[in-house]
């Protein structure tokens, strides 16, 4: 038997494929309950579909796998819809360890290693997993995890038996982090009407990640800033030389925390040309969407 202190984890990529068709197809095989897809329905898709599954980092859809040695023994993945309202749901699917293997961690290892992964993608605020009634040992590990159920949906499987099995529903919130907009060199790509305002697209904007106490530098694209104002759109493409909120106390944000929401304000852009835009507005909603890229400064 394969020792679970030797087994590493790292996320898998095209090259995989064909071990981790094999792996799930074999867990589908073996606990039907325990997943929606199936043999019959994975077995004759061509082998570049599981292969665009296992992605480059940075896309909507990436698997990690464990490894005892060159075998792989253990796979869990990691999505989210790019539709723009679901955007920040993360779902966990295809979590699989070999059956000799189990029993010694290595499915809270993936499911932490996905976890550990999920805090680093963009407008992500929860996880989202689901696990079949009964299943007791398969939940335990999720709630070990921090997982927390919040309802059961019956009869949410159709098996080939003609049992029906139930699907309960589990939520993870990730923590909070603390990032800040750095308005000078922000890049404004385009200025778009909205209903009671208008919305500025940052096409390349100088974000700043809190990690362990110190600001690390990097570079987040794109964000958006949504002004509620009767005022027109400025004309104001290109490239940022300095910018910062003014809010009803008086108090100046050079450098803007993410998210970040206030009452009444003053927004205050330059741009590289030199022009200026000063607008008073009802309110200003600061956020990166979900499908923004992080990058550390050092790897840009």
């Amino acid at each position: 038997m394969d020792n679970a202190h030797s087994v590493t984890i790292r996320r898998l990529g095209p090259a995989d494929a064909t071990a981790h068709r094999a792996l799930m197809l074999g867990a589908y095989a073996r606990e039907p309950e325990a997943f929606t897809s199936s043999v019959a329905e994975r077995i004759d898709l061509p082998l570049d579909w599981w292969a665009r599954r296992l992605g480059a980092e940075g896309s909507d859809e990436q698997v990690w796998g464990a490894f005892a040695g060159p075998r792989l023994v253990g796979a869990a993945g990691l999505s989210r819809k790019p539709r723009e309202r679901t955007a920040h749901r993360g779902f966990v699917f295809g979590v699989a360890v070999e059956p000799d293997l189990r029993r010694q961690g290595i499915a809270r290892r993936l499911v932490r290693c996905v976890q550990a992964d999920a805090l680093h993608w963009p407008g992500l605020r929860l996880l989202e997993l689901t696990v079949s009634d009964g299943n007791a040992s398969a939940r335990r590990v999720y709630e070990d995890c921090g997982f927390v159920a919040w309802g059961c949906e019956p009869r949410a499987l159709a098996l080939d038996d003609g049992r029906e099995v139930g699907k309960w529903h589990l939520q993870w919130m990730l923590p909070e982090r603390l990032r800040r907009l750095r308005f000078a060199d922000a890049e404004v790509g385009a200025v778009e009407p909205m209903s009671g305002g208008w919305r500025l697209r940052l096409a390349a904007a100088p974000v700043d990640e809190q990690r362990e106490g110190r600001w690390v530098e990097g570079y987040l694209t794109p964000v958006i800033l949504a002004v509620q104002t009767d005022a027109p759109a400025p004309d104001l493409l290109g490239r940022l030389a300095e910018g910062r909120l003014v809010d009803a106390q008086g108090r100046s944000f050079s450098d803007c925390p993410l998210p970040w929401t206030t009452g009444a304000c003053r927004l205050e852009l330059r741009g590289a040309r030199g022009d200026a835009l000063e607008i008073r507005a009802s309110s200003v909603r600061l956020g990166a969407p979900p499908r923004a890229v992080w990058r550390e400064s050092l790897a840009c």
